[in-house]
């Protein structure tokens, strides 16, 4: 219900301005954007025929008179094999809402809201993302200064740690005339991925593993950018607001050096605190001319996963790929 009434807030205030922005140096800029689909597919089911009618495949192996694989138990009555299942078929439909406006007689004051509306035109209830039908992704105010901006509301901050939702209060510092910048937020977070709590029945795929409060979600960040290099630091813990213990706690740190014309390294690297071990890196050199490109790298990637759920128990593995590009324009 909190996020309906929010959405209906939402496409309430917009129907105000669109009908009725005509005060001085009002403004609003409106985004509306719908989609759908139609996708029909179909698993499997297990059957099974007695043993005696199973037959010979061109294989050597044994399969049903029909042509399907079998397995037969020694010692069984029944062989068992996977046929077809029904035809299901689902009709996703997304509407999304962005929003914003200016103009409240304080320079740097804005409003941003953000949600959408998703529902299963063909009434089957087997496609994913349609619950909660209605979703609140963003609905923040804004105050821009030449040297800070701060935040309140729900938002979203993106960073070398992922994308990350939470209702509360954002900060950013900036010097332009020494190049550095500063973030800092913290607030009750959102479901890793989604728009929603973690404590929301949709999100129940562990039961009693499920939290029971929302997390406290906080995080700090610091950059410098020159000529030469760019370099940012962050830092980001959940904190659960029942136990007081330890949801997640990573480190990350990224750098891009251009050391000559034309030429740029890069490299990051993500630390977990929690678990002691280091998560996704990659290192790459790029050289850029007006008809080639040339780049090379390699990257590590590792899945992170907070500390109550159960999957960090199963030591997440650890994939490595390097890479080389070349782009060539006449």
């Amino acid at each position: 219900m909190t996020s309906l009434r929010a959405c209906a807030l939402m496409l309430g205030a917009a129907g105000t301005w669109l009908t009725g922005a005509r005060a001085e140096a009002q403004g609003y800029r409106l985004r509306l954007d719908s989609r759908a689909q139609r996708v029909s597919y179909r698993g499997v089911t297990v059957d099974s025929i007695l043993a005696p009618q199973a037959v010979t495949a061109p294989t050597g192996g044994r399969q049903t008179p029909d042509g399907f694989a079998i397995r037969c138990p020694v010692s069984s009555l029944y062989c068992y094999f996977f046929r077809p299942g029904s035809e299901i078929t689902g009709g996703p439909m997304v509407s999304s809402a962005d929003l914003t406006l200016w103009g409240f007689g304080v320079r740097g004051l804005s409003l941003r809201m953000n949600g959408r509306i998703g529902v299963d035109l063909a009434r089957s209830g087997a496609w994913p993302g349609t619950e909660p039908a209605v979703q609140l992704i963003e609905a923040y105010a804004e105050y821009a200064h030449r040297v800070f901006t701060v935040r309140g509301g729900r938002q979203l901050v993106a960073n070398r740690l992922g994308t990350m939702g939470f209702d509360g209060g954002h900060v950013a510092l900036r010097s332009d005339r020494y190049g550095l910048e500063a973030d800092a937020y913290v607030g009750l977070g959102l479901a890793r991925a989604t728009a929603l709590p973690v404590t929301s029945p949709v999100l129940n795929p562990l039961d009693d593993f499920q939290p029971r409060s929302r997390q406290i979600l906080a995080g700090v960040a610091l950059g410098h950018t020159s000529p030469l290099v760019d370099i940012r630091a962050d830092y980001q813990r959940e904190v659960d607001r029942d136990t007081r213990n330890f949801v997640s706690e990573r480190a990350a740190l990224s750098i891009d050096v251009r050391p000559r014309q034309r030429w740029s390294v890069s490299a990051g690297v993500d630390y977990d605190l929690a678990n002691t071990w280091f998560g996704n890196a990659e290192a790459a050199v790029r050289y850029t001319a007006p008809w080639i490109t040339v780049a090379g790298g390699a990257r590590q990637y590792r899945p992170s996963f907070d500390l109550w759920t159960i999957w960090g128990a199963f030591s997440p593995g650890k994939s490595r790929t390097s890479s080389f590009q070349r782009h060539w324009a006449p």
